[in-house]
This record gives structure tokens, sequence and C-alpha cells, in this order.
């Protein structure tokens, strides 16, 4: 009985950590993919803007997309010079719905762009 009990207060405990985190991503400014996640965005092709950022003590060059999730939520991904490249050719063929979709972490990161 008391297992029972142990595993509603963890699953209870869970959903508020996930409650905090959500709400956490909701508040701001950019748009962080997770790993294998999906997600329909909007682009606006006008605003986009190249950025210098440093990653493990180095500089490098990135690009912040203003993007709008499914929940028309206006947010910043920011993408490497790679993915940036690979979703530019969308953007530059007319597409600005996007699923955009994430593989791995940190440096191993993969992206897929899809026209939707």
């Amino acid at each position: 009985m008391s297992t029972e009990v142990e595993e509603k207060a963890q699953i209870q405990q869970s959903d508020s950590f996930a409650e905090v985190e959500a709400l956490a991503a909701s508040q701001s400014k950019f748009l962080k993919i997770q790993a294998g996640q999906t997600m329909l965005l909007k682009f606006d092709k006008a605003k986009f803007k190249p950025v210098e950022r440093v990653i493990n003590g180095r500089k490098s060059k990135a690009v912040e997309y203003t993007v709008f999730t499914p929940d028309n939520q206006q947010k910043v991904l920011t993408l490497s010079l790679q993915w940036a490249l690979a979703l530019n050719a969308l953007l530059k063929a007319g597409y600005t719905n996007i699923k955009a979709s994430r593989r791995g972490s940190g440096l191993d990161t993969q992206y897929t762009f899809v026209p939707a």
C-alpha cells in the first residue's frame, strides 16, 4: 500500500517539475527544441540575423530566426551556420511553415527541416 502512495507522490512531483519547466520555457524569448522533438514553426523570412556566440569557450557564428510556435508565441530559434544554410534553402524557396526536428545533443545535434 505504501508503494502505491509513494508512486503517486513521485508522479505528482514529476508533474510539478514538468509544469515549472513548461512555465520557464513559455517565459523565455528563445525556443529550445528538445532531442527527439518535432515542432511546426512559422518563420518570418525577413526576421533573421547573424550573431556571434561562445560555445565551450570558443566564439562561433550562428543565425537567430524569429519564429512563431503552434500556440502563436513569438520566439527566437538560434542555429549554427551549418543548419542555418539548410533552413535558408527552404526559406529561399518560399516556404515559411516548416517542421523542425532535432536529434542528438551538444555538438552531436542534428536538425531536419521539412516544408509543412
